[in-house]
């Protein structure tokens, strides 16, 4: 790839996530319906991993000293694995990640644990871990309900969590 073009990649890139981070921060607890779901920020950022794994890949397929020099293979290879993993969970987060919430109750789809439901009556404590971003929420039959801060609608059930006699 020839220096013009990778910078030009680099600038669209460096663009599209500083883009993605400032939605992500300023949108990440507003949802007033009672639905839970990320936000742009999410799609943003998986559709960069995505191009980037795809242009490490044409990379490989059209850099003929690839084959030749095997630290530049691992590195295009490193480059695809990562890129293509942070592709498939930020857009895997983005569109299958949902949930609702109410006075009642919430309930939490992912594609990594299914779906999990939990009552605010039989809400037994509420965690803040500050190293994930995120609230767990443990009920009185096990449930453990994870709900990160950059999902839409966050703020919404931690005020109603903060409400429960615990």
């Amino acid at each position: 790839m020839n220096s013009p073009t990778l910078r030009l990649v680099v600038g669209i890139t460096i663009v599209v996530l500083a883009m993605a981070a400032a939605i992500m921060v300023n949108r990440r607890s507003q949802s007033d319906d009672g639905t839970l779901r990320y936000g742009i920020g999410y799609l943003l950022l998986g559709s960069s991993s995505l191009v980037m794994a795809g242009f490490a890949i044409g990379m490989g397929l059209t850099d003929d000293d690839i084959w030749i020099d095997t630290i530049e293979l691992v590195s295009v290879l490193g480059l695809i694995v990562i890129f293509g993993a942070a592709a498939i969970y930020l857009l895997g987060e983005y569109f299958l990640v949902r949930g609702t919430y109410d006075m009642t109750g919430i309930s939490l789809h992912t594609p990594w644990k299914g779906t999990k439901h939990g009552r605010w009556s039989d809400l037994v404590s509420v965690r803040h871990n500050t190293n994930l971003s995120l609230h767990e929420l443990n009920f009185r039959d096990g449930t453990q309900i994870r709900l990160s801060q950059f999902v839409a609608g966050h703020s919404g059930v931690v005020e109603i969590a903060s409400q429960q006699e615990l």
